[in-house]
């Protein structure tokens, strides 16, 4: 989970540091973050087995993430579960979204059981993690 985002390398200091997405262009090239992190550690030894986990962590489970639209079980667990803590993690702690607190974020992954999220796993979490506190 370490280097998920790796990818990021690859984007424009000025992109990572909007405040708002400044059109299509900064949006495309930071969806492409997790292809190019799969491409990073491409050639790098020992480290083949997690470039798919990185390429996938954007996955949602309804299909609709990217890079590759993959749904379901198609997602690799390690990266379901990558993307619903860095999903909770974010709500709690990025400003972009909206920092609303612990109650908000539990609600939000309630709300994308099935959608956004492994519905197993998201009622998992919340059952061990997130409602047990922070």
């Amino acid at each position: 989970s370490l280097l998920h985002d790796i990818g990021l390398l690859a984007v424009p200091d000025e992109v990572l540091r909007a405040k708002e997405a400044a059109g299509p262009v900064p949006a495309e090239v930071l969806r492409g973050h997790p292809a190019e992190g799969e491409s990073l550690l491409e050639n790098v030894e020992g480290f083949q087995a997690i470039r798919r986990i990185v390429r996938s962590h954007h996955e949602r489970y309804d299909g609709s993430g990217y890079p590759d639209g993959l749904r379901g079980e198609e997602i690799p667990l390690a990266s379901r579960i990558i993307g619903l803590a860095e999903a909770y993690d974010a709500m709690l702690h990025d400003p972009a979204s909206g920092r609303r607190g612990p109650d908000h974020a539990r609600r939000e992954v309630r709300e994308g059981r099935g959608a956004q999220f492994d519905p197993e796993l998201a009622d998992l979490f919340l059952d061990k993690v997130a409602d047990h506190g922070e």
